[in-house]
């Protein structure tokens, strides 16, 4: 048994747009040579599923989470934005295992605040959607280079998509 992430997006009209692990991966690591341009000066709400696999077939998510991303004027992810809302989410975290002592009665919630700032809620729609799409129970649309869906995910295989007006344009948040 082995598991696998998803990643995800959503454009303006709600539409699950998949994001290729690698391709963010490369974007995290070097932003300025892997710049979506379809998502320039845009805040873009992202999933990532973590998938249980068996004989390489997923089975169930075994967890999901919601964050946003900026890009900035050229298209490229804002990797210091990002890290900081990575450390105040494990801060935040730690802070709920070891909670220090407190002489004051003042609450040091700032991690919080930039997690959260960071983060969003879907709707239940929105997160069976998700689920089902890691699950590859619905056909999605995978982002291209450019911050596009030109085709749509089912299985194992790839068609254009047919269906798309104005394709992968992300929603401002």
């Amino acid at each position: 048994m082995t598991s696998a992430t998803r990643l995800f997006m959503l454009n303006d009209a709600n539409q699950l747009l998949r994001l290729p692990t690698a391709r963010y991966l490369r974007m995290v690591r070097d932003a300025p040579a892997n710049p979506l341009i379809g998502l320039a000066s845009r805040r873009v709400r992202c999933a990532e599923a973590v998938v249980e696999l068996v004989s390489r077939k997923p089975v169930r998510v075994t967890r999901m989470m919601f964050w946003t991303v900026d890009f900035d004027d050229r298209g490229i992810l804002d990797t210091k934005s990002l890290g900081l809302q990575c450390v105040a989410a494990l801060d935040a975290l730690l802070s709920k295992l070891w909670p220090g002592p407190q002489t004051v009665n003042v609450v040091e919630a700032s991690a919080r605040f930039v997690a959260n700032g960071g983060g969003w809620q879907p709707t239940p729609a929105q997160r069976l959607q998700i689920r089902r799409a890691a699950l590859r129970q619905i056909d999605c649309a995978t982002l291209d280079r450019n911050g596009l869906a030109p085709t749509v995910r089912h299985g194992a295989s790839a068609r254009p998509a047919a269906h798309a007006t104005e394709p992968g344009r992300l929603r401002a948040v």
